[in-house]
């Protein structure tokens, strides 16, 4: 029988009910946390005129470096400790073209150095999970 709720996990204590299907390894909160405090802090800087302007870069790029680098940090977690959740190879795909827009705009770089790094990271990261399987 299939129960809409299940008990959370065994290591519990609250022994609370979740919807089925919705448990996760931990990373996920505190990657929203650190994404909203990463925001808020550039949104801060911009407003108060203390951003960095690096090559002419605004808020949004500052803000898609920080976004792609928070999406490649949380997947590298989730490589490397299995209890974290599993590294999605569309969000490190995602990460990694975000960081790279945004390191291209800040700091000049030439985006078409950055593709073969893009693949070596997708290939490591299914690397890490045919290993850790």
């Amino acid at each position: 029988m299939n129960d809409p709720l299940e008990k959370a996990s065994a290591g519990d204590p609250t022994g609370r009910l979740v919807p089925a299907g919705r448990r996760h390894g931990g990373t996920e909160g505190i990657f929203w946390a650190a994404m909203l405090i990463m925001a808020g802090v550039i949104l801060l800087a911009d407003q108060t005129g203390r951003l960095p302007r690096y090559g002419g870069a605004d808020m949004w790029d500052w803000l898609m470096l920080g976004a792609g680098g928070l999406l490649l940090l949380q997947a590298f977690f989730q490589l490397l400790l299995p209890h974290a959740g599993h590294a999605s190879a569309f969000w490190i795909i995602v990460g990694a073209v975000l960081f790279a827009l945004g390191a291209g705009a800040i700091f000049g770089l030439n985006l078409t150095q950055w593709w073969p790094a893009i693949l070596i990271l997708i290939g490591l990261s299914w690397l890490a999970r045919a290993l850790r399987h």
